[in-house]
């Protein structure tokens, strides 16, 4: 599986922060890959010095039949 992350943009103070970004997943064996495109939309929080991700959404873009 590969997993690329492109557009990220980060918004927030000192403590807190909330960033989104495009994420490409692709998976299977070669000749028999598929690319799943989505959104993460994630918060993020510092705790001892460190930024930690509190929580991610992820939005699939799923085709609509």
């Amino acid at each position: 599986m590969r997993h690329f992350t492109s557009n990220l943009v980060v918004r927030g103070d000192g403590e807190r922060a909330h960033s989104e970004c495009y994420v490409l997943a692709i998976t299977g064996t070669p000749g028999n890959m598929s690319h799943t495109p989505g959104f993460y939309d994630d918060e993020l929080v510092k705790q001892d010095g460190r930024w930690l991700l509190r929580s991610r959404r992820l939005s699939l873009d799923v085709p609509q039949d």
